[in-house]
């Protein structure tokens, strides 16, 4: 079973309806480019870097291919995997200091600013601008938000996520619990009653990543940095983690693990999935765009 117990700025759309989505709005981008170019005989060739491994890879991988059947002889994008967000992230910088690098390219959403900083990267809103058909109402204000820099679109919203909770109804029912935690406190008494030491199976896990440590503040009403997450014109200056808020989930997390509650699987995204699967941990806390893999295991 799903349930929403950590909020994002980002959508609860699937992964295949949303990437057709971006391929129809990237389609027109696309072409925008062409209409910008010389005329030439050739296609137009566009290097497109990512960092969609495993299933989420091949959908893309898909999409590329209808992406370049649909505009045969006319445009050609060429896609590379270049490791996880901070690896991409790094591989593109530093390409672009050689004065190098792709077309396109995925970067996590928190690294907008650094690549707006690199002086390199053409703003969304030029292209938006020109094309009022551009579906903008289609998208949250939220999630927009969160490409914005001084108060224009500086990318395109792609694979947005936020932190959900899956739980695993029968052993939510053997143990007589009604329902998933809506708060830390319930979250906690739950996660207890779901824990057996002698199975060393835990109530809960989820990923070691900063994202949630950001996602758990914004769930609480909180930036990560001030002023306003970078949001409002203002460079961050200053970053919240000594807040109550940041503290107290820090200090939750802290005695789950020393109650032996909750399950440290280690960094990555994985573990803690597989973790979950296996029936070790009864509730787990990850992306919603693990829900179509989890839901089918």
């Amino acid at each position: 079973m799903i349930t929403e117990f950590a909020s994002r700025r980002g959508s609860n759309l699937t992964d295949r309806a949303i990437s057709m989505r971006l391929l129809r709005y990237a389609r027109r981008y696309f072409f925008l480019l062409i209409l910008s170019s010389v005329a030439n005989a050739e296609p137009i060739k566009i290097q497109f870097w990512h960092s969609m491994s495993g299933a989420k890879g091949k959908l893309l991988g898909e999409l590329i291919e209808e992406f370049n059947k649909t505009n045969e002889g006319k445009i050609h994008a060429f896609v590379q995997f270049v490791g996880n967000y901070e690896e991409g992230l790094n591989k593109t910088r530093t390409a672009m200091l050689a004065k190098r690098g792709p077309h396109v390219v995925q970067i996590t959403d928190i690294g907008t600013q650094v690549m707006v900083d690199t002086g390199r990267t053409t703003p969304l809103q030029d292209f938006v601008e020109k094309d009022p058909s551009f579906p903008t109402d289609q998208i949250l204000p939220q999630v927009r938000r969160y490409y914005e820099v001084g108060g224009r679109w500086q990318s395109l919203p792609f694979a947005t996520s936020n932190p959900i909770l899956y739980y695993n109804a029968t052993l939510f029912a053997k143990a007589g619990i009604p329902a998933a935690p809506k708060t830390f406190t319930e979250l906690r008494s739950i996660a207890k009653k779901l824990t057996n030491p002698q199975t060393k199976s835990t109530g809960l896990t989820w990923p070691l990543h900063s994202w949630f440590f950001e996602q758990f503040l914004a769930r609480q009403g909180q930036p990560l940095v001030n002023p306003d997450n970078g949001r409002n014109g203002h460079r961050a200056m200053e970053a919240n983690f000594l807040r109550p808020e940041a503290v107290g989930f820090v200090q939750l997390w802290a005695d789950m693990v020393k109650e032996g509650t909750f399950s440290n699987v280690g960094r990555g995204w994985d573990p803690a999935v597989q973790n979950f699967l296996a029936g070790r941990s009864a509730m787990l806390v990850t992306s919603t765009s693990d829900v179509f893999e989890i839901a089918n295991k």
